[in-house]
């Protein structure tokens, strides 16, 4: 999972890579884990309303599904059923703005001068955008 990152080791010259089928075929990206780490590391970070913070996805598939599926398999009646009801922390699901991220990179002197140049060469030149996410083959040609 791409959350996962964030348990990333910072070992020189590796990549974290990342591939994805889509309705237009595989999509994917490769990235240093110094990158990856910055752009994902609190990306499903939530506070709760008591001030906690949690993992998003773990918090809504370990307590809210399972706590759910476990009254639906508990139910004995239709208003049981009816009764059951569940929110999902960031239901609307999570944008990242990869752009957002990689030019705070580009400003922050902790980051090292090795992923700054990983994101420039990334750049698109005329319109300054970040590219990370590409074709399956487009990867194995920068390969």
């Amino acid at each position: 999972m791409i959350e996962d990152v964030s348990n990333l080791n910072l070992i020189p010259d590796t990549v974290f890579e990342y591939e994805q089928e889509t309705d237009v075929g595989g999509l994917g990206f490769h990235i240093m884990p110094e990158i990856a780490t910055y752009i994902f590391k609190d990306l499903f970070v939530v506070a709760l309303p008591n001030g906690n913070k949690v993992n998003a996805r773990k918090r809504n598939k370990t307590i809210i599904y399972n706590n759910a599926l476990e009254k639906i398999n508990n139910a004995t009646t239709q208003s049981e059923l009816d009764a059951i009801t569940w929110a999902f922390l960031n239901a609307a699901g999570t944008v990242i703005d990869v752009n957002i991220k990689a030019n705070e990179m580009l400003n922050d002197a902790t980051v090292s001068d090795v992923a700054k140049a990983a994101i420039n060469a990334t750049k698109d030149p005329d319109t300054g955008e970040i590219h990370l996410v590409k074709t399956l083959q487009e990867l194995t040609d920068d390969s």
